[in-house]
């Protein structure tokens, strides 16, 4: 290595131009279509995928609608209990005050 300097030019740092040309066929060519068909069908394929998966998410969007509109109903009907208790909790409410006033007087037969 010492010796690259002083005389002798070093083979792995000099650049020369080949000699000799590469002697390697070039790829064969394709002559016949099973590329483009091949690619058609991994197309078709990944189509027919994105359909499945979009019929699927179809189904179950429409699953969580049907969902939704059951937990609706049950908010509705809780919602009609709440408003038929407070109701009731202020008649109870007005005859207690009634009551305790002397306004109302309950008598009770025997």
């Amino acid at each position: 290595m010492a010796d690259a300097g002083r005389g002798r030019p070093d083979p792995l740092t000099e650049q020369q131009p080949p000699t000799q040309f590469a002697n390697v066929p070039p790829p064969p060519a394709m002559l016949d279509r099973s590329f483009t068909l091949q690619v058609v069908m991994e197309l078709q394929k990944l189509v027919a995928e994105i359909g499945a998966k979009t019929d699927r998410l179809i189904t179950d969007v429409a699953g969580q609608g049907e969902k939704i509109d059951a937990v609706r109903h049950q908010i509705s009907f809780v919602r009609g209990v709440l408003w038929v208790f407070g109701f009731l909790v202020v008649i109870m409410g007005s005859l207690i005050t009634l009551y305790i006033s002397g306004k109302l007087a309950i008598t009770i037969k025997p």
